[in-house]
């Protein structure tokens, strides 16, 4: 969002002289250019868009949506410090309004959040984890509440590390996610391997992804049939209908829903599909 002109000036004198009129003139942004794969516009194509603004250097948010409501149930890119002024606030772009937290009660739980991670060009922040209690809240709602279908994509960045027998990156549920209170939990195994676990039923990538580099997950449950991708690569798929609880008390990013497993490295761009 790009505020109107804005003008400052000031004037500062000092036994070397003084300076005035400074003015600031924020940048333009104009209708982003999409574009298919073979051009036809149909369902089976990629879609992609192209931003077009006055600076190189803004970090754009997208949000798809179709007729006002968002494809995603959760669209948090990570680039801003909180919102409104409420730096405990972390912002969800979709039209459902999912806002987490980074307040979870006490000042050592508090995610540090990185102006500038480097996910890939042009993604702007990050929210890094210490790997011991640091997560990110969002509070119950129905649109998170995902019992069947799902999509969950992210950036991950593990540290190397003895100590963390696993990292969690978002996870849904009511209780104990080791049995089967919980609705998703997205996690990789202390060797970089790719899990989505479901109210006791999940499956387990192949590939490992490796620390210290960022890296792109996908992992993609239809009620059938469960796939991981990673960067863009299908890693993984197996076939088995989906456990759900059916009543989870919201959802945690950087750790497992009951606290078990805590992310010891970066996080951006977390999106959940419905």
């Amino acid at each position: 969002n790009v505020p109107g002109y804005i003008s400052m000036n000031f004037t500062f004198a000092n036994d070397y002289g003084s300076v005035s009129s400074y003015a600031y003139d924020p940048p333009s942004q104009g209708t982003p250019t999409i574009n298919t794969t073979w051009g036809t516009n149909t369902t089976y194509e990629n879609i992609t868009a192209f931003n077009v603004s006055s600076v190189d250097t803004l970090t754009n948010i997208w949000d798809w949506r179709r007729n006002g409501v968002s494809d995603a149930v959760l669209n948090m890119p990570f680039d801003v410090n909180g919102s409104n002024g409420n730096t405990s606030n972390v912002k969800d772009y979709s039209s459902f309004g999912n806002n987490g937290t980074t307040d979870n009660g006490t000042a050592s739980t508090i995610v540090r959040w990185n102006a500038s991670c480097g996910a890939f060009t042009g993604s702007g922040g990050c929210y890094e984890f210490d790997g011991i209690d640091d997560f990110i809240t969002i509070y119950p709602s129905a649109s998170v509440n995902l019992t069947r279908e799902i999509t969950i994509s992210a950036w991950v960045n593990r540290k190397t590390t003895t100590t963390n027998s696993a990292f969690g990156i978002v996870s849904s549920g009511a209780g104990n996610c080791g049995g089967t209170d919980c609705n998703y939990d997205l996690y990789l195994t202390s060797t970089g391997v790719v899990v989505l676990y479901r109210a006791g039923n999940s499956i387990t990538g192949i590939g490992s992804v490796p620390a210290n580099t960022w890296t792109h997950i996908v992992v993609t449950d239809d009620g059938s049939n469960q796939y991981v991708y990673i960067n863009g690569t299908q890693d993984d798929t197996e076939s088995g209908t989906s456990n759900s609880i059916g009543n989870a008390l919201g959802a945690r990013i950087g750790t497992r829903f009951d606290l078990y497993t805590h992310m010891n490295g970066s996080i951006d761009q977390v999106h959940i599909w419905n």
